[in-house]
């Protein structure tokens, strides 16, 4: 973009060395005009360079213009063919709660056509969804710096034939033309609602008769118990007593068994929840427990996701040890995070521990001097929230059960002030 001066500056600073030792008023004249000149093209120059420069941003910028309008365009496209093909109906309101599109299933659903809702209020649709119960769940959308990302809820819609569905609503924000404004998305889940409420009736019908069978089993065990002390102590021969011992011990297996159904039934009938073994640990059931035995534990600040069985857990785990082990004295608890995420919640005692070929088959059902249920039990409860435990510890020693909690379900407190 630059042009070459008119007048050579070379020709003018020869000639303006030629005449410095001329004080004639024409030769002074002349060097100042070519001083000046030459401090002109200075500029000039200098001006031509700006405006190259400028010149070549401008072009740069144009050009990442149109690539950013032309990026804009496709996901635009890539929105509206989204927008309209997804299976389910959505709608979009401004910041006063106006309808500004809706996509087809929309139409579909609620048997209106787009141009007949586009302006209409949010509460003069008739579909259960409202202003006050969108601003009661995010707060006002038009405060910009509030962000609102996938928020659902279980709601029950009225669709265009006059009849209720469940829905999973959610909502987001998004800015059109620069204005807040908010995606509402409305997925039919009634069908899942309904298949999951006759699940829980089943179940629930299940429980209670397992519960009235388990009751009635109950019952005709404890005759056949009770029975059987009252023969013993009427029968002299060696071999007849050592049989009715035989059945009064299997009466007593029988009720251990029935026992451990009922605790079984109950894994996962409820939500699991965010727990604190340390608390458990400090609740009067685990202090009578290890009366005259050393408990320390070091989770203070680990909250877990599991099911509300997990004090069973913690409970089956330390009569374990106070039932098997040998001068047992220390029972510690500690947890240790892992490069993957995961942490490990190690539960050691010095009790003797578990011979190798063991450390397997002990959390297998049936395999136990007693009911051969409790390890069993905590593996069941543990598996439900993904979490599983092995047993590391040296035989001779004592125990080491790692109970692995994968990343996502365990929190991490700052320290109590």
């Amino acid at each position: 973009m630059k042009k070459k001066s008119q007048i050579d500056i070379d020709t003018i600073i020869k000639k303006m060395e030629e005449l410095k030792d001329d004080s004639s008023p024409l030769a002074r004249d002349y060097s100042t005009l070519g001083a000046a000149y030459i401090k002109h093209v200075e500029r000039m120059d200098k001006i031509l360079g700006i405006a190259d420069k400028y010149y070549s941003d401008l072009k740069n910028t144009s050009e990442q213009l149109l690539l950013t309008q032309e990026a804009l365009r496709e996901n635009e496209e890539k929105f509206i063919s989204i927008f309209q093909e997804t299976p389910d109906p959505i709608l979009i309101v401004n910041e006063s709660f106006r309808i500004i599109e809706v996509n087809r299933w929309f139409e579909s659903v609620f048997q209106r056509s787009r141009s007949t809702v586009i302006g209409e209020h949010l509460d003069d649709l008739a579909i259960q969804i409202t202003k006050a119960g969108i601003q009661s769940m995010i707060g006002e959308i038009g405060e910009p710096d509030q962000e609102v990302s996938g928020y659902h809820t279980e709601m029950t819609i009225i669709n265009g034939s006059g009849n209720p569905f469940t829905a999973d609503v959610s909502l987001s924000k998004i800015r059109i033309r620069n204005e807040p404004s908010l995606i509402i998305h409305i997925h039919d889940i009634d069908d899942i609602r309904k298949a999951h409420n006759a699940v829980s009736q089943v179940n629930q019908k299940l429980q209670i008769l397992a519960s009235i069978t388990r009751h009635d089993i109950l019952n005709r065990v404890m005759v056949i118990s009770a029975y059987s002390e009252f023969l013993k102590e009427d029968i002299t021969d060696p071999e007849m007593k050592k049989r009715m011992e035989a059945i009064s011990k299997s009466s007593e297996e029988i009720r251990n068994l029935i026992n451990f159904t009922k605790e079984y039934q109950e894994l996962g009938s409820t939500e699991p929840a965010w727990q604190s073994p340390d608390t458990i640990l400090a609740t009067p059931l685990f202090k009578n427990m290890v009366q005259g035995i050393s408990l320390d534990s070091s989770l203070e600040g680990l909250l877990i996701y599991a099911d509300r069985m997990l004090e069973k857990v913690l409970y089956n785990l330390i009569e374990n040890s106070l039932r098997h082990g040998i001068n047992l004295s220390r029972i510690s608890l500690s947890y240790h995070l892992q490069e993957n995420g995961e942490v490990i919640i190690w539960y050691e005692d010095d009790g003797g521990g578990i011979i190798p070929e063991e450390k397997t088959k002990v959390f297998k059902k049936g395999f136990g001097k007693n009911t051969g249920m409790g390890l069993f039990l905590i593996r069941e409860i543990l598996s439900i929230t993904g979490m599983s435990i092995t047993e590391t510890g040296e035989p001779g020693k004592g125990v080491r059960f790692e109970i692995r909690v994968p990343a996502g379900m365990y929190r991490i407190l700052p320290p109590k002030a």
